[in-house]
């Protein structure tokens, strides 16, 4: 199983690291892309652009999980449903 982390307003994908670690520890391939810029200027459609950039550069071999929190989420969600995301 593979999960990307999506960050919030003002955060990266550091924020997740203790996360990532125990997620790790049992087996789960994790990542955690820092969108920027994180306070959301440029809009949802920007970051949600480079959060679909780093999954397909990824060529996952298997299906991904996404979690995502505050501006995070809307970022995932414009993906999934803007971009076509999977």
């Amino acid at each position: 199983m593979n999960v990307v982390f999506v960050h919030g307003i003002l955060d990266s994908g550091s924020i997740f690291n203790d996360m990532i670690a125990f997620f790790e520890a049992h087996g789960i391939t994790c990542y955690a892309p820092s969108l920027t810029p994180s306070d959301g200027r440029t809009g949802l459609e920007n970051l949600a652009s480079q959060l679909k950039h780093y999954i397909y550069c990824e060529e996952f071999d298997q299906q991904i999980t996404i979690v995502s929190f505050s501006m995070g989420a809307l970022i995932a969600r414009y993906y999934l449903q803007e971009l076509d995301g999977f």
